[in-house]
């Protein structure tokens, strides 16, 4: 049997691994709230959970009661050393082009200001029945696949749809 201070390095070096892969497989690739994120976070914490167990119960069951436990928690092991292996070679990779990317950010010059009036004025229906001026964020423009918002007419329409039509 192992001491208790190699059980607790275990626990700790597989919180440590745990926490790096749901950082780069689920908080990297999902958004919160998702149905997905709570999925792949749940079993994130069962495999945490599962593989020290696995090492560390083994020897307090037995080989014949512990077989139960020993395949799927060996087999996990296994995967997830194939995953850090795999996560690991990777990391270089990304972590230049994030590089890139955030250089190529940097050097990009900022749009030119505009010298041609924009249209910019929407019509829509207010909260009793009223007719009411808007303005349209830039945003909602570059939605509407405008540079610069001329001809576009939005119409604020049932439960805040936003319909886009070019005059």
């Amino acid at each position: 049997m192992l001491g208790f201070g190699l059980y607790a390095a275990m626990v700790a070096a597989s919180a440590l691994l745990h926490c790096y892969f749901w950082v780069r497989l689920v908080r990297d690739t999902t958004r919160p709230g998702t149905r997905a994120r709570r999925w792949a976070t749940g079993a994130v914490l069962f495999s945490g959970v599962l593989a020290p167990a696995a090492r560390m119960l083994l020897p307090f069951l037995g080989p014949q009661n512990g077989r139960w436990l020993a395949w799927p928690g060996y087999l996990l092991i296994a995967v997830l050393l194939y995953l850090l292996t795999g996560l690991a070679m990777a990391e270089l990779p990304r972590s230049y082009a994030a590089l890139r990317i955030r250089r190529a950010e940097r050097a990009a010059p900022a749009p030119a200001p505009t010298t041609e009036p924009v249209d910019r004025t929407v019509l829509g229906h207010g909260a009793r029945g009223g007719r009411r001026q808007d303005h349209v964020p830039q945003d909602v423009l570059a939605l509407a696949g405008r540079e610069h918002g001329a001809g576009v007419q939005v119409f604020h329409g049932p439960s805040s749809l936003i319909g886009f039509r070019t005059r």
